[in-house]
């Protein structure tokens, strides 16, 4: 069940509650352990509705707020939780590889993937006819899964499946899971409709390919996901692997990564040097002199006619 104070500044959702609305007391923050195993976390499937269920089952309460992109509003997890608390993972860190990707942030460049979804500048309509009436979403590296839940704004009963993922699975249990939840209670509020179903992964994305069919993803989303030049073999093969013919992938990432080397004008010289059946161009640049230059990227599969 939901809960929605009238200014609209905080959200809470209570799993186990009564039908009466009342609120258990709030759970103080998300907790993820992580491997510190120098390999790659296996993929596997979490049953969302296992997740739902051991949450209702729970006495605490999840927290989150209200959080707008563009013209939709979502809800995003409010814990505070930092990577300091995490198993493995140095003070502060926003990143250990192979540990711990980043997902309890809210990073800036997936803050500019969901504002370009949640607004006109987004054809959903012609996405829609693409897909032939019912779009399959996917959100790469969700975290707390602001591009993939505004997307699933935009598009309501359009959405047949909405797939979110994260390289941590208590991320994806403590975080990602609860805001989808919350955002789909929100449209429910509003009268509108949600996705007709919720897939989610966890694990490294090279072994999500067990998981979702080849050319089984109309709409894939990812953000901050290539700074480390790396992985860009195994992103560029799934890609490939799950782009519908006339989908799209929406990628958003900072020009430059000092320091690390990565950075959307690597990606897309190796993505089109390495893979010729994808096509890559720049929909969207932003500099506003607080940081380095941003861009969001559109990956299609070329044409074979």
């Amino acid at each position: 069940m939901a809960a929605f104070d009238g200014e609209r500044g905080e959200f809470r959702f209570a799993f186990g509650v009564s039908d009466d609305g009342a609120i258990e007391r709030a759970r103080g923050a998300a907790t993820a352990t992580a491997t510190a195993a120098a390999t790659a976390t296996p993929a596997e499937e979490i049953v969302a509705r296992d997740v739902a269920r051991r949450a209702r089952d729970d006495p605490a309460t999840w927290s989150g707020t209200y959080e707008t992109h563009g013209d939709v509003e979502v809800v995003r997890s409010a814990h505070g939780t930092t990577a300091s608390t995490l198993e493995g993972c140095p003070e502060d860190a926003d990143v250990v590889r192979g540990v711990y990707e980043g997902g309890l942030k809210a990073w800036e460049c997936a803050r500019d993937l969901a504002a370009h979804v949640g607004t006109a500048a987004f054809d959903v309509d012609g996405l829609v006819d693409a897909a032939g009436g019912r779009v399959r979403a996917m959100e790469l590296g969700a975290g707390q899964a602001g591009p993939g839940l505004a997307a699933a704004r935009r598009l309501g009963a359009r959405c047949e499946t909405l797939t979110l993922t994260d390289y941590n699975r208590d991320v994806v249990e403590e975080v990602t899971a609860p805001n989808a939840l919350a955002t789909f209670a929100l449209m429910e509020s509003e009268g509108e409709a949600t996705p007709g179903r919720l897939r989610l992964l966890c694990g490294d994305w090279s072994g999500y390919d067990a998981f979702v069919e080849a050319d089984g993803v109309d709409l894939l989303l990812t953000s901050e996901s290539i700074y480390d030049a790396s992985q860009y073999g195994s992103l560029c093969a799934f890609i490939a692997h799950a782009l519908s013919p006339r989908g799209v992938c929406l990628l958003a990432a900072k020009s430059y990564y000092f320091g690390v080397g990565g950075g959307t004008n690597a990606f897309a010289s190796y993505c089109e040097t390495y893979f010729g059946a994808l096509r890559v161009e720049r929909v969207k640049t932003i500099s506003d002199g607080k940081s380095n230059v941003r861009e969001i990227l559109a990956i299609r599969k070329i044409s074979e006619q």
